[in-house]
């Protein structure tokens, strides 16, 4: 059987990815394609199709979704690799790299120079043998704020699940990593869901900090959190005592008695991460929340931020493979010698 690629607009890709979509995963969103596949503040994404030549139809799709990062500053392209789809009677090895292949070069033309994403255990394989190589993956962490879900489950006595709720509660109140960071300085909290000027200019101030990190715009964050058509997100800040200086904020969504962080970023010459996460936690244990969850791929330094804010690691729950194209300005070197981070938001 022989494959051929095309990269179609995308009001002629809108239809047979809708197909391929309803065929692997069950219902379509039209308001999801025109959000990440038109809307996005970085481009339109780019498609492309595994054609069946003998019949002409599309049996394969894959797209790259411009992510724009920074890498000590400068502006880097990236393209998100998602809506991985290939139709059931066509799913082995040879179309799967075929497609990926197709996507790979399509995205060059893009002036895309690096491609990345979280592959799961059946496209693995895959994505390693068309040249994808494996960084440091996303790690899950969690902070535990009240009890009472954990003590319910292992305790059926009454009275002795609100004793020990009581006496487990104050321990974690009185963790003193939770309170590390706070300090004496004068700051505001609020608590929104839009983002304004303010966030540029905080992003402004700490772009260059990082080896690769995903470039945290208000455009950008207004598109992938307050427009996004699948999830409610609220934005948690902290700000100067007259609110005109933005010093850290954190991205999060709820989810039954979980807060889930999804972006955060700090001025760690005015906030440490500590501090900013430490405000986040008594915020949502206020709110009657029972623990804060992030998942985050970065370098250790940041992952010993949370350790010291009191999150334990739980380990890789999501790999993540990058595919240097020519002229990228990054390297798996580049990661392991500085500080980076991505986090679910610089995801599909």
């Amino acid at each position: 059987m022989a494959y051929a690629f095309a990269y179609p607009s995308l009001s002629q890709a809108e239809s047979p990815i809708a197909s391929l979509w309803t065929g692997a995963f069950g219902e379509f969103s039209t308001a999801r394609f025109a959000w990440i596949y038109r809307d996005n503040p970085a481009g339109a994404s780019m498609v492309c199709f595994l054609v069946d030549t003998d019949t002409g139809q599309p049996v394969g799709s894959a797209a790259t979704f411009p992510r724009v990062l920074s890498t000590s500053g400068a502006s880097l392209l990236a393209g998100i690799a998602g809506d991985f789809m290939i139709a059931q009677n066509h799913r082995s090895a040879g179309p799967a790299m075929s497609l990926q292949r197709g996507l790979l070069a399509g995205s060059e033309q893009r002036s895309i120079r690096l491609v990345y994403g979280t592959p799961n255990s059946k496209s693995a394989p895959v994505v390693r043998r068309v040249g994808y190589q494996s960084a440091p993956g996303f790690m899950s962490l969690s902070l535990p704020l009240r009890a009472e879900v954990f003590v319910r489950k292992r305790i059926r006595h009454l009275w002795l699940q609100r004793t020990t709720i009581l006496a487990a509660n104050a321990m974690l109140r009185l963790d003193p990593r939770q309170w590390k960071g706070l300090g004496f300085r004068a700051r505001r909290t609020f608590d929104v869901d839009s983002f304004d000027t303010r966030f540029d200019e905080l992003w402004s101030r700490i772009g260059a900090r990082y080896s690769l990190v995903g470039e945290k715009r208000a455009e950008f964050l207004n598109w992938r959190y307050s427009a996004s058509p699948l999830t409610r997100y609220r934005v948690f800040g902290v700000a100067s005592r007259d609110e005109d200086r933005i010093d850290g904020y954190i991205v999060y969504r709820i989810d039954d008695t979980s807060a889930h962080i999804a972006d955060f970023a700090h001025d760690s010459e005015n906030l440490a991460l500590e501090g900013l996460l430490a405000r986040f936690s008594a915020f949502q244990r206020r709110a009657g929340v029972n623990y804060v969850r992030a998942t985050v791929a970065a370098s250790a330094d940041v992952l010993d931020q949370f350790g010291r804010a009191g999150f334990r690691n739980h380990g890789e729950v999501s790999a993540l493979a990058m595919f240097f194209l020519p002229g990228c300005p990054v390297s798996l070197e580049t990661l392991r010698s500085g500080s980076w981070y991505l986090v679910p938001g610089d995801n599909d």
